[in-house]
């Protein structure tokens, strides 16, 4: 997943309660993470699972199969080259550790401002939502990168790996999936009231260790009102975990309008219609 994609609960006495602050973090000022989640309330329940409508949705981060969202840097005046997201929800689904995902794919381009920009990257992340809760929780992902890119790889990491030959790519060394090894589900993107300053893991993996926490709300943004922003940090390119994180802004029934120096262009349902708040 791009560091964008990329979020309290219902079950806020639940999921907050079981925090701690992790080995690999000792210095985060006394910051705690939540890294246990309440699956087993979601994984026992009867719902919508995988894709979602209206008001079953996660506000923040709707599952809506169709919907794409595209970002760019088109208006920064100091990015020294062009950046360019298209975040799609396919009709995809994936079974991952026993539960079935929907496809959450996010590609990404780079280049020359005013040039043609290159495919530098796609990621198929596995998403699936609670239905008690509409926490989203995150089970893996498949990555495929530009041949010449340092961490890319000839071969998948593990079986069942996306094709990335067929998008003339790769494989990359961020791949991981919920269930091979240690690795574990994260959350994404939690359900319910945004509780600010709340902090938890979005991805338990050996090759993907990312946090995020809740830190404005009341925000607008791209002409949408009732924003807010998380920032995510990563503990496996940044130990020490400064306060700095990256900065991404989320809109009701939207989702992310921006990603650090990118920022939400268009946001079309199935159709091209464009998306309705």
């Amino acid at each position: 997943m791009r560091k964008i994609i990329a979020r309290s609960c219902a079950l806020a006495g639940i999921l907050f309660a079981a925090t701690m602050a992790v080995s690999q973090a000792g210095n985060l000022k006394n910051i705690e993470i939540t890294d246990e989640f309440p699956w087993e309330r979601c994984a026992d329940s009867v719902g919508l699972v995988n894709s979602c409508l209206g008001a079953d949705c996660n506000p923040y981060l709707p599952l809506i199969v169709g919907r794409v969202q595209e970002l760019d840097n088109s208006e920064c005046d100091d990015c020294e080259e062009f950046e360019a997201v298209a975040v799609s929800m396919l009709a995809d689904t994936q079974t991952v550790n026993g539960q079935a995902t929907r496809v959450m794919e996010e590609r990404e381009w780079v280049g020359e401002f005013g040039e043609e920009p290159e495919l530098a990257e796609v990621s198929r992340n596995f998403v699936i939502m609670c239905p008690n809760t509409q926490d989203v929780f995150y089970f893996g992902e498949d990555v495929c990168l530009n041949a010449e890119d340092e961490d890319a790889l000839e071969a998948p990491l593990y079986s069942g790996h996306y094709n990335c030959e067929a998008d003339e790519m790769l494989y990359g060394t961020g791949a991981w999936r919920a269930g091979l090894g240690d690795d574990e589900p994260g959350l994404l993107f939690p359900g319910g009231t945004f509780l600010l300053n709340a902090a938890h893991f979005q991805e338990l993996a050996s090759v993907a260790l990312d946090w995020a926490m809740n830190a404005e709300a009341g925000l607008s943004e791209a002409g949408f009102d009732d924003c807010v922003m998380v920032l995510d940090r990563n503990l496996l390119e940044d130990p020490k975990s400064k306060e700095e994180g990256d900065e991404k802004i989320y809109c009701p029934d939207i989702g992310i309008v921006m990603d650090e120096d990118l920022e939400l262009v268009s946001c079309t349902d199935i159709g091209d219609a464009d998306c309705e708040q």
